[in-house]
């Protein structure tokens, strides 16, 4: 890290004493002279400027503050009434990260680009540099819309930067996963508490305040969406189900009686959070990813038992007798296709907007369809139509061409993950490669009904997997723990 380099071993202490000094003299300032308020939101800024100097100082623990950061600040956007925006406090610490980065390789003379040569970054960026090239849609009348998503993802991809560097080393791979289960466990349990003993009373105000929310987190039969430290309920369950997958595949993989019981359980109390949600494309990610995961591991006596054990569990879910269950019609109607009122509308709505996206090779424009178009240019011919997919939105405002561009990256990740597992010899880098791919899978496979790339903190376990893949290759040839 970059304190670790000798001018700032040898002035370090220095450094910190004048540091502390200076926040001391303006805590002070703001508690002697301030009213409460002003007082409160000075504190917080000398409280988030401290965050910052220890993000620029070490960009390991600046990585845990931004996820932690990602995880807490749509529940203090609640909190506050939705009074400030915030989400720039993320990219902030994330920001500050890569700063701290940029001086630690500078400092260290080490390159910041050689861990990066990989297919992924590649594919990665060009598919940013696409983006770039869709600021001269000639359909696109928002310049905004094309700044607010751009921002988006190059955050992203600064993210994962920022992740491949701090998987230096085997041990680290763990400590990565580490830190986001932590998170989202603690997600769940909040979730959980919610369900039985009800939201707090700026929550539950938050959710009313809007009839547009209350349609969508309180539904028709009664059942009410959990979405914890979320921005909504999907997003909650799709990070929830992708968590449980994982936890349950390295349950699978592990030994060990102790690690397996904590397993079961952070897996158990993360698939509670997923059905809590009432996120129906949660249980197709967890289908999606053990169906690979058994997949490339190959039909042996063990694989078949669980494959036996999970098959018959999810026939019994589906056709158990019990009816008056919210949880258990939730999840029936993910099989029951005919049925589904929800998925025919859509199918609809694809029907009806193929024409434009045959006569748009280049689509709409970027923000120009959903509640982004109307936000962002609400005189354009894609605004208020629901994309409620991934690929459908790529389709319409990158057209054709960007939605193969988007599948070739995600081939491009799926086919790098499935050649490092099978190329790698160490036992721990080749089931970290094997459970992220089955992780990323599972996103694809939400992709065709949700939107859940870019989102925060979900960008957090997108690079997480994507990290560890691209960092096989190095750490299995050099043995690096």
């Amino acid at each position: 890290m970059t304190i670790d380099h000798p001018f700032f071993s040898i002035y370090s202490k220095s450094i910190v004493r004048v540091f502390t000094f200076f926040l001391c003299i303006l805590s002070s300032i703001a508690i002697a002279f301030s009213p409460l308020k002003k007082s409160l939101l000075l504190l917080s800024f000398i409280f988030g400027l401290s965050l910052v100097f220890i993000c620029i100082v070490n960009y390991n623990i600046g990585y845990i503050i931004s996820m932690g950061a990602g995880f807490s600040i749509f529940t203090l956007s609640r909190l506050f009434k939705d009074s400030f925006p915030i989400g720039w406090i993320v990219e902030l610490f994330i920001y500050s990260s890569f700063l701290g980065l940029i001086i630690d390789c500078i400092l260290k003379r080490k390159s910041l680009f050689s861990p990066l040569y990989h297919p992924v970054t590649f594919s990665f960026v060009f598919y940013l540099l696409f983006l770039v090239w869709q600021f001269f849609n000639p359909e696109m009348n928002s310049v905004f819309g094309w700044l607010s998503f751009f921002r988006r993802q190059f955050m992203i991809l600064i993210l994962f930067i920022l992740t491949v560097h701090a998987i230096s080393g085997i041990r680290d791979i763990k400590r990565v996963f580490g830190v986001w289960f932590i998170f989202t466990f603690l997600a769940a349990l909040y979730a959980i508490l919610t369900q039985f003993f009800g939201l707090p009373a700026f929550e539950n105000n938050w959710v009313l305040s809007s009839k547009t929310r209350e349609s969508l987190f309180y539904l028709v039969d009664g059942f009410r969406r959990k979405y914890s430290f979320y921005s909504d309920p999907a997003a909650f369950g799709m990070d929830m189900a992708a968590t449980s997958l994982i936890l349950g595949l390295f349950l699978i993989l592990s030994s060990g009686t102790t690690k397996r019981i904590i397993l079961f359980t952070l897996s158990i109390i993360c698939l509670f959070g997923a059905i809590f949600s009432g996120t129906r494309t949660a249980y197709l990610m967890i289908f999606a990813g053990f169906f690979l995961f058994f997949l490339f591991r190959g039909l042996n006596k063990k694989t078949f038992l669980l494959g036996i054990i999970f098959v018959s569990g999810l026939i019994a879910v589906v056709q158990v007798p019990i009816y008056n269950n919210l949880f258990l019609n939730r999840i029936r109607t993910v099989f029951q296709f005919n049925q589904d009122a929800s998925l025919q509308v859509r199918n609809i709505n694809r029907e009806r907007i193929q024409p434009f996206i045959h006569a748009n090779p280049i689509g709409g424009g970027i923000y120009t369809s959903g509640g982004q178009g109307m936000e962002y240019d609400p005189s354009h011919y894609l605004a208020g139509f629901p994309p409620d997919s991934g690929y459908l939105r790529a389709a319409l405002e990158t057209g054709w061409t960007g939605l193969v561009f988007l599948l070739l990256f995600h081939f491009v990740i799926l086919r790098s993950g499935i050649y490092a597992f099978f190329k790698s010899t160490n036992k721990l880098i080749k089931s970290a490669t094997l459970v992220s791919t089955a992780a990323l899978f599972s996103f694809v496979i939400a992709n065709y009904g949700q939107e859940p790339f870019g989102q925060i903190p979900s960008c957090f376990l997108f690079c997480i997997c994507i990290g560890t893949i691209v960092r096989s290759d190095q750490l299995s040839n050099n043995s690096i723990t």
